[in-house]
């Protein structure tokens, strides 16, 4: 879609492209989700979303001055030093407005985020797991494409279709791994697929 839209329209285009398959999401998510519990009453403190607001959006700004600063550096540029004092600016609110979310749902008896669930170490286990994984997905799908055009000259469309194939793969093995998920638990499938991904690597060395 990225590669179609980038050859052929203006790249805003994606955001609007994607609005049918929101709406019949949605449609069919009031259609078949169904609330089987009793609901509680809770508030959303407006202070808790600010604050995470703030942080995730500064968070975000200092990597990208960051990353500034070091193209900066890099290219023997002046203004490296003014990127890199934004970029520790930003992080420093980020961490600020963090810290006031932690405090403030600490204290309140209806918190957006009940960040006591850290004290799980199954659930801070996992939470890494999810994270990495985020990691390595994003990455995979940033630097392929880029790749691609950067290292060997392909057209946005071609470096968009690389992409294509684990996207369909990954859509086709969900339904798979879940069932056996439910069949066999977390250990035997994640293991066997880490020796495959073991094996393969090993092949290619």
């Amino acid at each position: 879609m990225g590669g179609l839209v980038g050859t052929f329209m203006p790249w805003r285009w994606i955001f609007v492209i994607l609005l049918p398959f929101l709406f019949v999401s949605l449609v069919c998510g009031l259609k078949t989700i169904h609330q089987v519990t009793p609901t509680e009453e809770a508030h959303i403190n407006p202070l808790h979303v600010l604050c995470l607001a703030v942080g995730f959006v500064c968070f975000v700004f200092a990597l990208d001055r960051g990353g500034s600063a070091v193209t900066a550096v890099s290219n023997g540029d002046t203004s490296a030093t003014t990127q890199c004092v934004i970029a520790v600016v930003l992080l420093l609110i980020a961490m600020a407005a963090l810290l006031v979310f932690a405090w403030v749902s600490h204290r309140a008896f209806s918190p957006l985020v009940r960040l006591t669930v850290l004290r799980s170490v199954k659930f801070r286990w996992h939470l890494l797991a999810y994270v990495l994984l985020q990691f390595v997905t994003i990455g995979y799908g940033y630097m392929i494409p880029n790749a691609s055009q950067l290292g060997f000259g392909a057209s946005v469309l071609a470096a968009g279709v690389v992409l294509l194939p684990g996207a369909l793969l990954g859509a086709a093995s969900a339904p798979v791994s879940g069932s056996l998920l439910d069949k066999f638990g977390p250990a035997r499938p994640m293991f066997t697929a880490m020796l495959a991904d073991l094996r393969a690597f090993a092949s290619k060395r």
